[in-house]
This record gives structure tokens, C-alpha cells and sequence, in this order.
């Protein structure tokens, strides 16, 4: 254990004190032991006791033998001396202590004398007798630099033993007059911390002493050696009376009633997650001065102050390299490449390491980098740039959310965690089957779109000028078409045989003719049948791919859990059926491509070869007619093509190929009346896809709250502390809205040169951003509302009064659709599940936090809500916050933090060192013309350490005192 006296020590720390022993020399020692102050001193240093205090009834004659007997024996020895007062019928006790500098006569004479306690007043009154006035003894004690000690709870001779008025009015008084409370039990402690002091308005330490301890069941019925070690208290101070001074002020953390405080149980069970010493050294005694010192450390809340450029930064610097931090080098202070790095020739004569409490040691050469990719982090470090760099962007940065996930996955259970390592990870696990059911519902929402688009080109004006325009070509084609001058046929009759072959040429054009408008109908027919197998057997394709997917990703997992995933899984696909229809209509179309081949030349293949052949023929036998019959019979075929050409161009009903007067009409038909029933429809198709979508987005919601339900029972659990420091911090799981990223994407599908909406950049940012504040996107009637209303002022522009219809084409870049725009609103990837964190009111999500408030968010997840236990190293935590923030926020988290974890900050606010009543200061300071760094530690309650903090931190104790006489106080 490192000495106070030492420059370099761990400060404060948790020692055993027995602050009520008396002795041989005290009037109600059992005479029957004979034991001496020798003995006690031994028994004491036995027993692990690190400090005692000599309290004899009414005398101080042990004192000085005790203090001299306990100085050669490590021990430190408290004087102090038992008086009787004049309150209650069994006169309570109470007990001065005093700084180990004052003799025992100087407290007979100061003390004892004054207050009736003479050797010859004692000898006059009796020791059972003689009393002073309780309210007379705590002013001189106090006057003397001393410290009162009140009987309390179960204990003889105490408070409590008073009648109720009495002692309602004296424990109101007594805030004012005594220091410390003596008890005998742990339930004494609580009642008066939970239920007495608050009422008092005052918290007042409470100790168990050896004089607590129940004397009847043992040898000696008086004092004797026999209860030392049986009973003590726990207190983290320095082994001086200032030390002690300090549970005055901190009496709830600086005082253990435990059998072992908790930190010691900890430190104990997890000794690879405590740094024991840090030490930097030159590599050679040629190496320039700048580092020689090896620091023992607290094992709570270590301190770093000094001036500017003293080497404070440098010393966390070292620690977070040898801890293997993660931190890039370049977010240090000290050891990066811009600084003491810069030369590296330097940097390299010096080595760093930690020593951990298992012993283990970590040394690294002072430019030496941590392999962040095969060595695993011993501590998290916050250097200041680090915490500036990633709260300063806008929005919430990946490495700000990379830190806040880190702190968050450390809550989920081992079990739950699913062998992932990452939260970003274990959210893809869980929600990959939510993500898959979200990719086909965006497929169908495309497919859908792709339809909608369709008819709405078709709904333009432009494309019902086209077709009245084609139309109106086609009618006058129609009505051009002239039918042959009428030859009558002739008087002279035609052999019979020539009659009758041109008869059955006749038919048999004809009949090709038919042939070929069926042929070209079931071409139509087959290409769109081949099609859809085409398309049908893709779908079983990609069924049986993903089938085998599934297998290949889980089968391992299943086995693992005995189950066998080929009895399971039962997905035959018969393709059999299929192949052979394909087969057959594959056969089939290239019949008709032959059939329907204009250029074929073989009359069995092509129906135009056919066709030709068949007018060859008729031709051949025309020309032996004669002339009249020639006439006739060319008459006779003009006339008969004329009619085809009129039956082509007017075409059937039903007819979709927009190349008939028929399928142009009913197309005009279709655009003035069914089309709006169509398009209605598929909206309505559209908007249930899309709130499908929203629910199968949603369902991620309960998927996220058990991710992070054990952090958020533990912050319900904090709301109480979270409270008291006017900064609340609440979780729950819900859709977000990324409005910066849908104006950042919706804007560049926009052409603003063009009229609408959303013309001119800046204006359709604040016609997005009106339309923003209609919706809060959390439900899916809102959604659908704010799909429609988007869509709405693409139609319209919604600039003009009255709205100016417009069509969404012409408002887009070149190099986009409208397919593309609607794929963009109607998907909804610009909604996400994410974890909201409201930090006193303000969504973090939202982008409503100040650099300041993020930062200090941050600090508030590694202070209180991180679970890991690896020392936590900040540079100068308090750089962005005003001081009632850093008094109100950061001084409860540090308290707390130092309870579960080593804390290591650098700092320059009294709050942070004072307040949080840092164990150990280390003191930092250089010597800038021979380049020394050099550091010095110890507790607050040093006198060395104390004027240091009070030069640093405050200014030096003038500046200090003039601001106090400044100050107003109610």
C-alpha cells in the first residue's frame, strides 16, 4: 500500500477504521484483562484494521503511548476521548476526535479541563457522575479543530434512549452540532439516511465501532481487547484526520457498513478490468527527459489535472494505446502523428505499459498502433476530438450511432444475442424473415406501378391526340379506298372448264387468305402462351433456388437443434407437364413463322408462297380470255381487294393492336370512360400494397422492443436518478422518418427547370417540408395520406390557383420515369424501425440535438448506461457543456460510473475532480525547457494535492475566496 506521504500514491481508498476503542487507561476496563496498549496496537494491525481512534471515558492518558505504538506499526491512531453530556435521563455519550498532530494533554487541557473534566473534577464527581453540557462539549470541540461523535440507534447511553420531545428537538438541533453518528447495525444506518436525515435536511455518516459489540456473551463483561476486530467501518479516505474529514461531506460513498465494500468484491472478481499502474519510461539512458514516472492508479475515479500543455493529454493517451483502444491515433491529443508522433524518432525512445490487477501486463513502444482488427479492446477511450468529431456532423453520424449501438448490445443477454457480436448484426438476424415478406410486398408494389404508369401516358392529352389523329388517318384511308369501275360480265361465256378452275382458285385464295389472318391470331396467341411458361417456370425457378437457400443457410443451425430439414421441407416442382407443352407451342411457332413468312418461296411451308402460287395459276388461265373476260376478271379481284383493305382496316371488336378503325375507336372509348375505373382501381391496389408494406414494417417494431427491453428496464430503473438531475432518457421502438434523406432523394428525380410542384430546388424543399408537417408517418392511414398527397402535386401543380393539372413525365430528369419516382414514394425506404432515443423531450432522430447535447447524451450512455466493465477513459468530458449542465448531468454519472468501472478523466472543472470526489488526483505539470513531463497523485484530502486542485482548478485560493465573498446566498 503506497504511503500519503508518497508524491506518487492511488489516493483515497478503502481502509478499515475502528473509531471507538478504548483502553487500559479508560475507568471501565474489565480488570480482569490484562492486556495492554501494546497488545491492542497488535490485535488491531491483526485483525486488517487500518486506523483506530483512542476514546478512554473522560481521559486522554493512552493517547500519545497508542499514537507512537501505531506509527512503527503502519496503524494510524485518531485521538479522541468519551464524554458524558447532560441530555436525558442516562446523560447520552458523545465522542471527540481529533488530527492525529494534537497530544493528549492538549486535549486535557483545551478540551477536558474547560468542560469539567480535570483529573480532580472526575476524582470529585466519580466517573459515573461527572457531565458537561451536550451543546457546551460540541462547541469546544469544535473550536479545537476536533469532530463530534453521537451515540445513536440501539446504542447505550444514545439519542434514542431520549424521551420523544426531547429528542424530536435535538435531532433537529444536532444537524448543526454533531459530525458523525455511532450505531450498531446496518438498519440503524438506513433509517436514519431514508427516513430521519431527509427530514433533518441534512446527511449525516454513520460508523459501527468494536464498542458496538454485544459484551454479554463474551469473557469480559467491561472494555477489553477481546471486541477489537469484531466490529468496524469501511471508509475510503486517506489515513489522516482530513481523510476522515471527508465522510463529513460524502457520507453515503466514502462509508461501507458491508462486510467488504462492493468495489474491493469487484476488483477481486474481475481483476483483468482494473488498471493497477501505468508507467512510461525511456528505452535508454540516452533518451531525452521527457517521461520517467510509474503511477499507481485508483481504482475508481482517477482525476488528470494541470495547466495548459502540462501532459495531461498524454498521459490518457498512453493509457488508451497500451489499453489497445480502437481510436484512431489521429483523434488523440498527444500521441498522434501531428504531434508528439510527429517525430518519430522521439516517440520511439520511449515505452508505456499497464499493469493489471492479475498482474498481466501490456507494453507498447510510444509509436506503436493497435491491430484493431485482431486485438481485442481493454478499455474505451474518448478522446475530446474524437467526441467533437462525431457529434459536430449533422444528422446523427454512423460513428455517433456506432457508439451509441455499442453501449446498447451490451445489454442484450448473452442467450439472446444469437451468436452475433454486433447490434447492427443481431437486428438483421432477427428481422430477416420481416425483411423478405417487405421485398416481395415491394415487387408486387412495382409490378403495380408499372401498370399504373401504363395507363396513365394513356390518360394524356397527347396520347388521345394520337389516337384521334391515327384515326382519323385510318377513316380516311377508309374512305378512300374506291371500289373498281363496274364491268359487267360478259355475254360470251367462259369454257366450263376454265370456269371452273378459276372457281376453285377462287376458293382456295380465299381459304389462304382465312388461313392467314387465323395463322397470324394464333401466333399472336402462342408467342403470349410461350411467354407466361417463360415467366411460370422463372417463379418455380427462383422457388426451388430459394428453397435450396434456405437449406444451405439454416440446415447447419437446424441439425445443430435436431431437426432434419428434408423431412421438413416437401417442395416438388413437376416440370414434365410443362417441357412438353413448351415443346409442343416451341414447335408450333416456328410452324406459323414459316406459314406467315412473306418471303417463303416453298408453297407447302408458306401460306404467301401459297398465296402467289395460287395467283400464278389464276393468272395463267386469265390470259387465254379474251378481252372482256380479262376486264371481268381483273374487275372481279379489284373489287374483292378493295373489300379485304376495308375489312383489314376497320377491323373487329376486341381487337387491341391500335391499327384498325375499330380498335382506335374503342381506344377513344376506353380513354373517355373505363380508364378512369381502371386507373381508380389500381390505385386502390397500389394503396393497399402500400399500407401491407407499412404493417410489414411495422411488425419489426415488437422485434426491436425484445432486443432492447433489458435497457429499457434498466433506464425505468434509473428514472428516479434521471430526474434528480433534470435530464430524462427514454427509448421506444418506432417508425422514422428520414425527412432530410427523402427531400435529398425525391429532389433529384425532379428537373427543376421544368413547371410543377416542385420547380426551382428551393421551392420544392418548402413544398416538401409543408407537406412533412401534415403527417407524422406513424400509422398506415398517415402514410397512404402522405403517399397520395405527394402524388397529388406531381399531378397537380399545387403552386397555382386553381391547381394546374400537369403530367409527371415532363417534370422528371431525362434519365428517370415516373415508374421510378412512384417505386421511390410508394416503397417506403425511406422509413425505417429504429430504436428512438428522447433525450429530455428531443428526438435524437429528429436531428434536434446541439453538438453540446449529443456529446453529453453520449457521456450519459458510457456514465450509466454502459454494461461493459473495461476502464472508461475521457479527455476532458465537460469541454461542450455549461457548468450547471456538467453539476447537474455529469457529476451524478461519474458517481455513478466509478461504482461498476475504472474512470479515468482529464479535466479542468472542479465539478468533475471535487464534486465527483475524485480518489485519486494526479497532477500533471512540464518543465518546457528540458522537455519533462512529470506527474504527481494523491487524494483531495492531501495537503499537497488539495492546493494543487485549488491553484488549477480555482484559480489559487484568493481568486477562489473572492468569488465566494461575491456570491449571494439565501
Amino acid at each position: 500500500m503506497a504511503k500519503a506521504t508518497e508524491k506518487l500514491n492511488r489516493g483515497s481508498e478503502w481502509r478499515k477504521w475502528d473509531l471507538h476503542v478504548h483502553t487500559p487507561a479508560s475507568y471501565d476496563w474489565d480488570s480482569k484483562c490484562k492486556k495492554t496498549n501494546s497488545d491492542i496496537v497488535d490485535l488491531a494491525v491483526k485483525e486488517g484494521i487500518s486506523a483506530i481512534a483512542v476514546t478512554d471515558h473522560h481521559t486522554t492518558e493512552s493517547v500519545d503511548e497508542i499514537k507512537k505504538l501505531g506509527e512503527s506499526k503502519g496503524l494510524c491512531v485518531i485521538p479522541g476521548v468519551e464524554l458524558r453530556t447532560d441530555k436525558g435521563n442516562d446523560k447520552i455519550h458523545i465522542i471527540a476526535l481529533f488530527d492525529p498532530s494534537v497530544s493528549g494533554q492538549s486535549i486535557y487541557d483545551n478540551v477536558l479541563c474547560p468542560l469539567g473534566f480535570s483529573k480532580d473534577d472526575v476524582k470529585k464527581a466519580t466517573n459515573e457522575q461527572v457531565y458537561c453540557g451536550f451543546e457546551d462539549a460540541c462547541k469546544k470541540i469544535h473550536e479545537q479543530g476536533g469532530l463530534v461523535f453521537l451515540h445513536a440507534g440501539n446504542k447505550s447511553n444514545g439519542i434514542e434512549q431520549l424521551d420523544s420531545d426531547l429528542k424530536a428537538l435535538l435531532k433537529t438541533d444536532l444537524a448543526f452540532s454533531v459530525d458523525i453518528f455511532e450505531i450498531n447495525s446496518e438498519k440503524n444506518a438506513d433509517d436514519y439516511h431514508n427516513i430521519v436525515f431527509p427530514k433533518i435536511k441534512k446527511q449525516i455518516p454513520c460508523v459501527i465501532t468494536s464498542d458496538s459489540v454485544d459484551r454479554s456473551k463474551l469473557t469480559y463483561g467491561g472494555h477489553s481487547t477481546e471486541v477489537i476486530g469484531r466490529a468496524s467501518t469501511w471508509i475510503k479516505a486517506d489515513l489522516s484526520f482530513n481523510g476522515l474529514k471527508q465522510i463529513i461531506s460524502e457520507p453515503r460513498d466514502r462509508v461501507c457498513l458491508n462486510i467488504e465494500p462492493p468495489k474491493i468484491i469487484d476488483v477481486r472478481n474481475n481483476p483483468t478490468k482494473y488498471i493497477d499502474s501505468v508507467a512510461i519510461a525511456p528505452t535508454s539512458t540516452h533518451s531525452p527527459s521527457w517521461f520517467d514516472d510509474s503511477i499507481p492508479l485508483s481504482n475508481e475515479l482517477v482525476a488528470v489535472i494541470g495547466k495548459k500543455g502540462s501532459g495531461k493529454s498524454a498521459l490518457v493517451d498512453v493509457v488508451a494505446l497500451c489499453g489497445k483502444s480502437h481510436v484512431p491515433t489521429d483523434n488523440y491529443s498527444f500521441l498522434k502523428p501531428a504531434k508528439f508522433r510527429k517525430s518519430s524518432g522521439t516517440a520511439k525512445k520511449y515505452e508505456a505499459n499497464i499493469t493489471w490487477y492479475d498482474k498481466s501486463k501490456i507494453s507498447m513502444n510510444l509509436v506503436d498502433s493497435v491491430d484493431v482488427a485482431t486485438e481485442p479492446e481493454r478499455v474505451t477511450y474518448l478522446p475530446q476530438s474524437f467526441v467533437e468529431k462525431i457529434c459536430n456532423e449533422d444528422g446523427v453520424s454512423p460513428l455517433f450511432q456506432n457508439e451509441i449501438n455499442k453501449v446498447i448490445f451490451s445489454y442484450v443477454p448473452q442467450a439472446n444475442r444469437f451468436g452475433t457480436t454486433s447490434l447492427a448484426q443481431l437486428i438483421e438476424k432477427r428481422t430477416s424473415s420481416v425483411d423478405e415478406a417487405v421485398q416481395r410486398n415491394r415487387e408486387e408494389i412495382d409490378t403495380k406501378n408499372h401498370s399504373i404508369v401504363a395507363l396513365e401516358e394513356k390518360r394524356t392529352d397527347e396520347y388521345k391526340r394520337k389516337i384521334e389523329k391515327e384515326l382519323a388517318e385510318k377513316e380516311n384511308e377508309y374512305k378512300n379506298i374506291k371500289d373498281p369501275a363496274v364491268v359487267k360480265e360478259p355475254k360470251g361465256k367462259l369454257p366450263e372448264a376454265d370456269q371452273d378452275k378459276l372457281q376453285k382458285i377462287e376458293e382456295k385464295i380465299t381459304d389462304t387468305d382465312d388461313q392467314i389472318s387465323k395463322s397470324k391470331d394464333r401466333q399472336i396467341a402462342v408467342n403470349n402462351e410461350l411467354a407466361f411458361i417463360d415467366k411460370l417456370v422463372a417463379k418455380l425457378d427462383a422457388l426451388e433456388d430459394n428453397k435450396k437457400k434456405i437449406i444451405t443457410e439454416i440446415s447447419s443451425e437446424a441439425k445443430t437443434y435436431g431437426f432434419d430439414l428434408s423431412k421438413i421441407i416437401k417442395l416438388s416442382i413437376e416440370l414434365n407437364g410443362i417441357n412438353t407443352k413448351k415443346k409442343a407451342l416451341t414447335s408450333e411457332q416456328e410452324e406459323l413463322e414459316t406459314k406467315l413468312n412473306e418471303n417463303g418461296t416453298d408453297p407447302k411451308k408458306s401460306l404467301f408462297a401459297k398465296k402467289k402460287e395460287l395467283e400464278t395459276s389464276k393468272e395463267a388461265i386469265t390470259k387465254s380470255f379474251d378481252e372482256s373476260n380479262k376486264k371481268y376478271q381483273q374487275y372481279l379481284s379489284q373489287k374483292k381487294a378493295a373489300e379485304n383493305r376495308r375489312k383489314t382496316l376497320m377491323g373487329v371488336k376486341g381487337d387491341s393492336s391500335l391499327k384498325t378503325i375499330t380498335s382506335l375507336k374503342e381506344e377513344l372509348e376506353y380513354l373517355s370512360g373505363k380508364i378512369g375505373t381502371d386507373l381508380e382501381k389500381l390505385y386502390g391496389k397500389r394503396k393497399t400494397l402500400l399500407k401491407e408494406l407499412y404493417k410489414a414494417i411495422s411488425n419489426k417494431i415488437t422485434l426491436y422492443k425484445e432486443i432492447y427491453k433489458p435497457l429499457i428496464d434498466f433506464i425505468e430503473r434509473e428514472k428516479t436518478e434521471q430526474e434528480k438531475s433534470g435530464n430524462t432518457l427514454t427509448f421506444d421502438a418506432g417508425i422514422v422518418f428520414n425527412k432530410s434523406a427523402f427531400s435529398d432523394s425525391f429532389l433529384t428525380f425532379i428537373n427543376h427547370t421544368k413547371d410543377g410542384t416542385f420547380q426551382l430546388k428551393d421551392g420544392g424543399s418548402k413544398q416538401l417540408k409543408d407537406i412533412f408537417g401534415k403527417y407524422n408517418l406513424q400509422d398506415e392511414k398517415s402514410v397512404a395520406d402522405f403517399a397520395d398527397d405527394i402524388v397529388h402535386s406531381l399531378h397537380f401543380d399545387i403552386t397555382k390557383s386553381p391547381e394546374k393539372p400537369n403530367e409527371v413525365k415532363k417534370q422528371l430528369n431525362q434519365k428517370y420515369t415516373p415508374t421510378d419516382i412512384y417505386n421511390f414514394i410508394f416503397n417506403l425506404e425511406y422509413l425505417d424501425v429504429q430504436f428512438k432515443i428522447l433525450f429530455n423531450g428531443k428526438d435524437l432522430n429528429e436531428n434536434e440535438f446541439s453538438p453540446g447535447e449529443k456529446g453529453a447524451l453520449l457521456l450519459i450512455f458510457y456514465l450509466l448506461i454502459d454494461k461493459e466493465k473495461v476502464p472508461l477513459i475521457m479527455d476532458q468530458p465537460e469541454e461542450n457543456l455549461d457548468n450547471e449542465s456538467v453539476y447537474s448531468l455529469l457529476v451524478p454519472y461519474i458517481k455513478k460510473a466509478k461504482q461498476k468501472r475504472q474512470v479515468i478523466i482529464v479535466t479542468h472543472n472542479p465539478n468533475l475532480a471535487v464534486v465527483c470526489d475524485a480518489e485519486q488526483i494526479i497532477y500533471a505539470h512540464m518543465d518546457k525547457k528540458n522537455n519533462e513531463i512529470r506527474y504527481e497523485s494523491g487524494s483531495i484530502e492531501s495537503i499537497e494535492m488539495n492546493k494543487r486542485i485549488v491553484d488549477v482548478l480555482e484559480g489559487t485560493m484568493p481568486a477562489f475566496t473572492k468569488r465566494d465573498e461575491k456570491y449571494l446566498r439565501n
